[in-house]
């Protein structure tokens, strides 16, 4: 009875308290809710992990290369000769910042850097709210943590609003808060914000707007400096000062109201008028020396290693050029340019390569600044005479001519119902050049012009363009008719020095190189650029005999290219076109290769004072002797054997010499004097102007003609 009436008791108890029940049920909801929520946090935390597995892969390289140099292309000599990068950076430490100057960005951009774990909870409240209302994250809320990653990782460009990448970015913050310090994270974060006119990083921006180092700056201009990142293109203080200033208020209000400066302080910054500098600065790349041959480089990469952007910095060219010979060498060139202006000279090129294929030094022209136009690697200029080689060498190698031979010197005239006349008769450079025939040294000394003609009829024209494209090197179109052994066909000067190689090599080609080896950002060696050396392309015995005749290019009584004499080593031939439009002498020296051309591209004629013996030997011999001097070269021993046969069936070489001596005699006495050019078809007269090398006085272009590679057999009518 007891019993039932305290159950009665309980009941009307429990009765009486509802709330109780309720209160039960509450928090059975309750942590049931929190179990799902943990289980969903967890299981959103696991995912933000696995979605950003492959961003924390590299997280630890990009906060490694954060103070990536630009990247640089250097001389042998290990000289910067261009820089790149794609803005300016000025490393420093955050020891170098001024506590005023962090207290300023903390300011700015996160309060509680130094209290949450990457994350501001408060912050990110509203983040969440907007992104509800927008479905877009499209608000601040980000800690400085979280911008690194952005800056670094997520959003490199600045253009992602998502709430994906802002996811992103928590995990990120998450990751780089467990292994950097908060010192060193704050020190990456100043380095890696963009304050806009081409600055990155704090110590570029104190310099680009204030010509100052970061430890001078004045609690006014860091407060506008922390500003500065949220809207670097638009609000930094060179393109809207007065909103610079009106950002910079609002920091020093938090830094106030934070208690991080005394009101002194604050209405000293307030009043301040910072000075602005402005410094320009050059966002995409300084070039510094040699500018053909760095565009020539930066070309070779792109084409080469399209996959290394030169602009994300880091890279290291190192290339063949020798700074103090490439610097010798442009003033060289533009010496003997300004001296030949009256005589409508605009240009000239000179490209020098060892016998490794280092290229040494590289003039593509006379006045980068105004042309980039590189005539050395671009330009396409027909060789005249310094072509002939390739025609003897040929012919020597299929036994078509001979050494113990004479080379017909006879008038020759071909049909050409094109022409004025109806027929191309080409002629010698000089009068004098009127022997039946001459030796093979003579014929090649003295640049006889219808020698060579017959040397290539006598060799076969596609046997000389096939020598010319698979021996020396040439891969420019080269006409298919008898013009070629007068050197109409458009070679790159570069060209010339790859195919002269293998008369100094004794029969092997080299491919002239400008990189030496490119290093990665890592410093680890991306690749190593070796020349390429064909071997054996010309017997050893045909070198030798052109090695020969080469030098008496120079040396001997009938040599077009006296002026080199003072380089006892040298080697060549000179090329002078038609209406002296090019001029060249190529040749070597010392294990040099060097070839030198002289024009005008705008098309004008030259005056007949320009010859290649006259005017390209001429820096050709000045740089060509620095190299030496500089210990550049090593002198290949190549035996220049003269085979000739008895004087009554070839005319020995001493006698083709004191023919043109006894020339050389008579004309002594008129040559200062100046004459105008006369018509071919004038023989009254002896061309009396001596004083250039007799070889040289007849240009060997015929511009008229058809030269394609597939033009007809030459008929052209020489110019007049």
């Amino acid at each position: 009875m007891a019993t039932r009436t305290l159950n009665r008791k309980a009941a009307r108890s429990r009765a009486r308290r509802p709330w109780v029940r309720w209160l039960k049920l509450f928090f059975a909801i309750f942590f049931m809710f929190l179990l799902v929520a943990t289980i969903v946090t967890l299981g959103a935390a696991l995912w933000l992990k696995n979605s950003v597995k492959d961003e924390v892969n590299m997280l630890e390289d990009k906060l490694s290369n954060v103070d990536t140099k630009p990247s640089q292309i250097l001389s042998a000599d290990g000289k910067v000769i261009y820089e790149v990068s794609a803005q300016f950076y000025k490393p420093f430490k955050l020891a170098d910042v001024p506590d005023h100057v962090r207290k300023a960005f903390l300011a700015a951009e996160d309060r509680r850097f130094y209290q949450h774990g990457g994350v501001d909870a408060i912050g990110m409240a509203r983040v969440v709210v907007e992104a509800v209302k927008d479905r877009r994250a499209s608000q601040g809320g980000s800690t400085l943590t979280m911008q690194l990653s952005k800056q670094l990782v997520t959003d490199v460009e600045g253009k992602d609003r998502s709430v994906d990448r802002k996811l992103k970015d928590i995990a990120l913050a998450f990751e780089m808060e467990n292994i950097k310090s908060k010192d060193q994270l704050l020190e990456l974060y100043l380095k890696t914000c963009y304050f806009g006119e081409g600055a990155k990083g704090l110590g570029a921006a104190a310099e680009v707007y204030f010509g100052k180092e970061i430890d001078k700056l004045t609690i006014g201009e860091a407060a506008m400096l922390a500003r500065c990142v949220r809207r670097p293109g638009r609000e930094n203080p060179v393109k809207d000062y007065k909103k610079a200033v009106q950002n910079r208020n609002v920091v020093l209000g938090i830094m106030r109201e934070d208690g991080l400066i005394t009101p002194t302080q604050y209405a000293k910054a307030k009043a301040e008028k910072p000075k602005i500098v402005g410094r320009q600065t050059t966002t995409t790349a300084t070039k510094k020396e040699a500018g053909y041959f760095v565009d020539e480089v930066i070309t070779r990469i792109h084409q080469d290693m399209p996959d290394i952007d030169l602009k994300s910095g880091g890279y290291r060219i190192e290339t063949t050029l020798r700074l103090d010979l490439q610097k010798y060498a442009e003033k060289a060139v533009g010496k003997v340019v300004r001296e030949y202006r009256r005589a409508r000279v605009s240009t000239g090129c000179f490209v020098m390569m060892n016998a490794q294929g280092e290229v040494l030094a590289m003039v593509g022209g006379t006045n980068y600044g105004k042309s980039q136009f590189n005539i050395a690697t671009q330009g396409m200029r027909q060789p005249g005479s310094s072509f002939k080689p390739f025609v003897y060498a040929a012919g020597l190698s299929e036994g078509k001519i001979s050494p113990n031979e004479s080379i017909s010197n006879a008038p020759i005239s071909y049909p050409d119902p094109s022409s004025r006349t109806g027929y191309w008769t080409p002629q010698n450079a000089s009068r004098r050049e009127n022997a039946p025939s001459y030796s093979l040294s003579t014929a090649i000394a003295a640049s006889v012009n219808r020698s060579a003609i017959h040397a290539l009829e006598d060799t076969g024209i596609e046997v000389v363009r096939r020598f010319a494209r698979d021996t020396f090197g040439i891969q420019t179109p080269i006409p298919k008719n008898l013009t070629i052994a007068l050197g109409t066909g458009e070679v790159h000067p570069i060209d010339m020095a790859e195919a002269y190689s293998v008369f100094m090599l004794k029969g092997d080609r080299v491919k002239p190189e400008i990189i030496a080896r490119v290093i990665g950002p890592d410093g680890q060696l991306v690749r190593e650029f070796i020349p390429v050396r064909f071997p054996n392309l010309l017997s050893y015995e045909v070198c030798q005999l052109m090695d020969g005749y080469l030098r008496d290019v120079v040396f001997s009584a009938s040599g077009t290219a006296k002026l080199a004499r003072s380089l006892e080593d040298a080697h060549g031939k000179t090329g002078t076109t038609s209406s002296h439009k090019d001029a060249w002498f190529c040749g070597y020296a010392n294990g040099l290769v060097g070839i030198s051309w002289v024009g005008n591209l705008s098309g004008k004629e030259m005056t007949s004072e320009v010859y290649g013996g006259t005017v390209s030997v001429r820096f050709w011999t000045d740089i060509m002797t620095k190299a030496r001097d500089l210990g550049l070269g090593r002198k290949i021993e190549v035996a220049a054997p003269k085979v000739y046969g008895s004087d009554d069936v070839v005319p020995s070489n001493s006698d083709d010499e004191e023919r043109v001596r006894r020339a050389d005699r008579n004309d002594e006495d008129e040559e200062e004097k100046k004459l105008a050019p006369k018509p071919a078809e004038d023989t009254t007269k002896p061309d009396p102007k001596t004083e250039l090398p007799p070889s040289e006085k007849f240009p060997t272009e015929v511009p008229p003609l058809d030269t394609t590679p597939d033009a007809p057999t030459p008929t052209e009518e020489a110019p007049k």
